[in-house]
């Protein structure tokens, strides 16, 4: 989507969260900590005043953010920001919705969190693959969260899983042996990888809520996209997707 859409999007969030101002703090791809943030990200930061500008930047820095790669505007108004040109408004990238997030002072994070939690908050993606059974069929889908703006999205329903799971690892990386590159949509360092079970909808009561079950890969509830393309390197393609769908066997 264009950014255009992605700043009309945030602008109508601000507006009905009554949010008179924000930051965005635009992260370009660098190195942070020893390891390399190959993506841009866009986060909004709202409940902070306009002269926490410094102290925001001592807090990026602080937690291994380079300034001369991260840039920090305050607008304070939501029709300000839609005006923002950081991004040229007709610039048509993945990136200008994949990662982004909005981040209340107070709330999701603060100057005081630790380093670890603000990775984890400002820096980590997650990679989805949600299977739901509904009768005899299985409905498959993956997106990538957070994210600003999700277009609606449907999945068709086959009589198992296996082909859902074989297009979420195309989506990751080539499956073709031998070959374990990530897509170039993939943060290697900074992605991490998630299975869920959704329960099955109750199509006469349309409040329902789903609930969502995970489905741990080798143990792990959040698996490190670089653990998932080592054990796709050492085990192969065929293992790795035997042992999704194990984890999905398991948690339905």
């Amino acid at each position: 989507m264009t950014r255009r859409m992605v700043l009309l999007a945030i602008e109508d969030f601000l507006k009905k969260q009554h949010k008179s101002g924000c930051f965005e703090v635009f992260i370009q791809p660098q190195e942070v900590n020893g390891r390399q943030l190959s993506k841009k990200r866009s986060i909004i930061v709202t409940d902070l005043a306009s002269s926490e500008a410094e102290n925001l930047g001592v807090f990026l820095s602080s937690n291994g953010l380079d300034l001369n790669r991260t840039d920090i505007n305050f607008y304070p108004s939501p029709e300000i920001f839609r005006q923002n040109l950081i991004i040229p408004p007709d610039n048509f990238d993945l990136e200008n919705s994949w990662r982004g997030r909005v981040m209340r002072f107070g709330h999701e994070f603060n100057f005081t969190m630790s380093p670890s939690d603000f990775e984890k908050r400002f820096l980590y993606s997650y990679f989805r693959l949600i299977v739901k059974q509904q009768e005899e069929n299985y409905f498959c889908k993956h997106d990538i969260t957070p994210l600003f703006f999700s277009a609606p999205s449907g999945t068709v329903g086959l009589p198992d899983f296996q082909n859902g799971i074989e297009m979420f690892i195309k989506f990751l990386g080539d499956i073709s042996p031998g070959n374990v590159a990530p897509q170039s949509h993939v943060d290697i360092d900074f992605d991490y990888l998630r299975v869920f079970v959704a329960g099955a909808r109750d199509l006469n009561n349309q409040s329902q809520k789903i609930s969502f079950r995970s489905a741990p890969l080798w143990g792990e509830e959040k698996l490190p996209m670089t653990d998932f393309f080592s054990k796709k390197n050492q085990l192969g393609v065929t293992s790795v997707i035997d042992e999704i769908s194990a984890a999905i066997s398991r948690s339905l």
